[in-house]
This record gives structure tokens, sequence and C-alpha cells, in this order.
């Protein structure tokens, strides 16, 4: 059994290639007469041999060792992931706070510049006349 599963791949497809040629050539064959009883069931057995091919491959992808550490590799890359949401949801929240608590600033500071506007112009028009 190949070592990895691009090697279990890498067999499979070229088994699966030189059988769909064997099919092509063999279905070529074909005339539409009752001669064509022995290439039909030459294409049944290649087709049949198709599928274990198929089948054998991917039993033995989901029996590698690969998968087993790319699946762990997965999950523990999904937990990472989910520990940075958590994270950002917190970020999240604290800089809408920040946003908030920036937002009453300013409205304290516009307050302020209009009492200050206000309390000049009480003061120009409270200034006795003929006084600089």
């Amino acid at each position: 059994m190949p070592a990895t599963i691009n090697d279990i791949a890498t067999e499979a497809n070229n088994t699966l290639i030189e059988l769909d040629t064997q099919a092509g050539v063999t279905s070529g064959l074909q005339t539409g007469g009752p001669g064509d009883a022995p290439i039909i069931a030459a294409l049944a057995k290649i087709h049949a041999k198709r599928k274990a091919v198929a089948d054998e491959a991917a039993k033995n992808i989901l029996a590698s060792a690969d998968l087993d550490t790319a699946l762990g590799i997965l999950t523990q890359a999904t937990k990472d992931l989910n520990t940075t949401a958590k994270v950002m949801t917190t970020v999240t929240g604290v800089m809408t706070n920040l946003a908030k608590y920036l937002g009453y600033g300013t409205d304290a500071l516009n307050g302020l510049k209009s009492v200050t506007t206000l309390a000049a112009a009480v003061a120009s028009a409270t200034k006795p006349v003929g006084k600089g």
C-alpha cells in the first residue's frame, strides 16, 4: 500500500486512466450487431474493475495515517478559529463601547463649546457702554 494519500490517489488515478483507455478501445470495437456480446461482457469487467480500484483507493485513503494527521490539524485549526472568534467578539464589544464613550466625549466638548460661546456672548452683551 502506498505511504501517503497523494501516492494512493496518484496510483488509483493512473490505473483509472488505463482502464478508461481500455474501455474506450473496447467500446470502439462494437458494431451494434449480435457479435457484440463478448465486447459488452469485456466492458462490464472493465467497469467492475474500475469501481473496485476506486473503492480500494477510498478505503486506503480513509485508513491512511495521513488522513488522521490532516483531520487532527483541521480540528486544532477549528478550535483556534473558535478562540479567535471569541476574542474578536470581545474586541468588537470593547471598540463599540469605546466609540460610544468617544461620542459622549464629543457631545460634552460640543456642550462646553456652546457654554463658552454663550458665556462670551453674555459677557459681551453685559459690558458697560464706553468701557473698553
